[in-house]
């Protein structure tokens, strides 16, 4: 067999912005890494399905709890996704999950990330796709939780009120 362990599970851009995503949600959500949209979606259609079955998600946020729910998907989009294929694949994706009501967040891969403009992100994307739907929910309120500074401790979080 031709097969060889990969090194890294995650990308150096993908360990940044999960580490950041972490401070952003806590422990309200679980996050899964690179979910298949096979394990996201079905279809009769297997053409269609066959088309976006083996593609991946970079990150989903999942309700934590005794109902593990997917509660929003998020993509972290590198300099690949400014070339026309990656763009068709990316808007094939958001329409498919626009049309489950799944809210899809893009974000770009950034050297550093400020915690406050994910949460922006994350909450913007989440309450635009329930729009339509008028109800607001816990991943909104979640998300305009304070966010703790960088290096802060639980203590200088405690005595600032956190």
């Amino acid at each position: 067999m031709d097969y060889k362990l990969k090194e890294f599970f995650f990308s150096v851009a993908e360990i940044r912005f999960y580490e950041a995503l972490k401070q952003v949600v806590g422990n309200k959500y679980l996050i899964f890494p690179k979910v298949r949209i096979a394990d996201l979606v079905e279809s009769s259609d297997l053409v269609q399905f066959n088309k976006v079955r083996g593609k991946h998600i970079d990150f989903t946020l999942l309700e934590s709890g005794r109902k593990i729910k997917v509660k929003m998907l998020i993509e972290l989009d590198d300099k690949t996704h400014n070339e026309p294929k990656r763009q068709t694949r990316d808007l094939e994706i958001d329409a498919l999950f626009k049309a489950v009501g799944l809210p899809i967040a893009h974000i770009k891969v950034k050297p550093e990330y400020d915690l406050e403009e994910i949460r922006r992100i994350l909450k913007f994307t989440y309450n635009k796709s329930r729009r339509s739907k008028n109800s607001l929910s816990d991943l909104a309120v979640t998300l305009t939780a304070d966010i703790p500074k960088p290096g802060q401790s639980d203590n200088e979080k405690q005595k600032e009120g956190l």
